[in-house]
């Protein structure tokens, strides 16, 4: 079987109380997921990171991006194991964006067509659950505010 190893960022983007989600209209079946992405050959997860949010959200020039940690995912498609390094970041902004909003995501990690993101604010006290373990430190991350707002 053949082996396809990523290192990936995942990031928690708050504003406030509310974490910034999104959902892929085109996909409903995928649900909603935090912005995230591939890190490219050459690139820093900083990098990675920062320009991930810029493609898929349109906010620029965050100021601060909290390591939470990493975890690995590992699964099968097509006869390919897939193994993705997650690097999980929290990124408070303070930017002022509409309830919700749309993106399109042109640079896509399998070179497919262009997606579609309909990204909007939720209570992070509300802890969605993403698909694919992208959660994977959300629980931990919500905890953590919780203790800090108290």
């Amino acid at each position: 079987m053949r082996v396809r190893e990523r290192h990936k960022v995942v990031l928690y983007v708050t504003r406030g109380d509310d974490l910034l989600v999104f959902r892929e209209p085109d996909f409903p079946e995928v649900g909603i997921q935090p912005p995230g992405g591939t890190v490219d050959e050459g690139e820093s997860i900083l990098e990675a990171a920062r320009r991930e949010l810029e493609e898929e959200t349109g906010i620029v020039d965050a100021p601060v991006f909290h390591p939470l940690g990493e975890a690995t995912f590992i699964f099968e498609s097509d006869g390919v194991r897939h193994i993705y390094h997650r690097h999980f970041f929290h990124v408070p902004v303070t930017v002022e964006t509409p309830a919700q909003w749309e993106r399109i995501e042109e640079k896509l990690d399998n070179g497919g067509a262009p997606i579609r993101f309909e990204l909007f604010w939720m209570a992070l006290a509300e802890k969605p659950h993403f698909f694919a373990e992208l959660g994977a430190k959300l629980d931990e991350f919500a905890a953590t505010m919780e203790r800090a707002a108290a």
